[in-house]
């Protein structure tokens, strides 16, 4: 089984789908980053914020209703994409 095959499972036992999941993720502390966080879900998304000690970084939180598991992983694999952002 192939690491993706690996994380699809995992997310199957998360319960039925669709269903709300939460994302974790450390930003720099930029408008545009932000923004391209956002431009990844939709409208009803809940973002929280927590800036870090120092206003270098910010830990974003996304609760979001997702319809599938594969879907989980098209937004992490999105998220890679912007510079400087980190998956937790």
């Amino acid at each position: 089984m192939n690491k993706r095959e690996e994380q699809l499972d995992k997310l199957r036992e998360l319960g039925d789908w669709p269903l709300n999941y939460m994302f974790k993720f450390i930003i720099p502390n930029r408008d545009e980053i932000q923004d391209q966080v956002k431009k990844l879900f939709s409208e009803n998304a809940e973002f929280s914020y927590k800036l870090s000690k120092e206003y270098k970084y910010l830990s974003v939180t996304v609760t979001s209703f997702i319809q599938s598991p594969e879907r989980v992983l098209e937004i992490y694999q999105k998220a890679s994409e912007i510079k400087g952002l980190y998956s937790l």
